[in-house]
């Protein structure tokens, strides 16, 4: 099995990093047997320098996971632990929960008619292919992200405004 602070393959990398057990050190959360904890499963941190072409539809994506894998993570959840007294592992679950269902949030906040309305405008403006459709695109969806940000900072909403989605006034009528 493999742990916590084993480099990925094509890491260019054989030693751990400083804030991750070494390769013969139980993980967090491991007993020093090296066998598992329980029949969770288990989750290899990884790095990653990936290569992808220009036009790969998870560039964004790739080129996140690529910047961010880097980072020496578990230094901040072992401190957050030792100060909480919650597990690393528990952490860690909660962390990759809350940020793999945060996109289920978005849409149960907006709606899925939302959702696809703001889709629709931007598939009619690429369709279109122009700056003009572009930008006329943008203004449609600021208008909706400014309706949703509607009592979230220090602005009032304007009681005239409608949902540019929904025809809602703010108050939801």
């Amino acid at each position: 099995m493999a742990r916590v602070g084993e480099p990925a393959e094509g890491s260019g990398s054989d030693e751990p990093a400083p804030d991750e057990p070494a390769p013969d050190e139980p993980a967090p959360d491991e007993p020093a047997s090296g066998e598992p904890a329980s029949d969770e499963p288990v989750v290899r941190l990884e790095r990653w320098d990936g290569d992808w072409p220009a036009d790969d539809p998870f560039a964004g994506l790739k080129a996140d996971v690529a910047g961010y894998s880097h980072l020496e993570v578990l230094s901040t959840l072992r401190g957050l632990s030792e100060a909480s007294g919650i597990p690393v592992g528990a952490l860690a679950r909660y962390v990759l929960a809350r940020w793999a269902s945060g996109g289920n949030e978005a849409v149960l906040e907006l709606g899925v008619s939302g959702v696809d309305h703001l889709v629709r405008i931007v598939a009619d403006a690429e369709s279109t292919g122009t700056d003009q459709a572009r930008l006329e695109a943008y203004t449609a969806v600021e208008a909706v992200v400014s309706w949703l940000r509607a009592g979230l900072d220090e602005h009032t909403p304007d009681p005239e405004a409608t949902d540019p989605v929904s025809g809602a006034d703010a108050e939801g009528r």
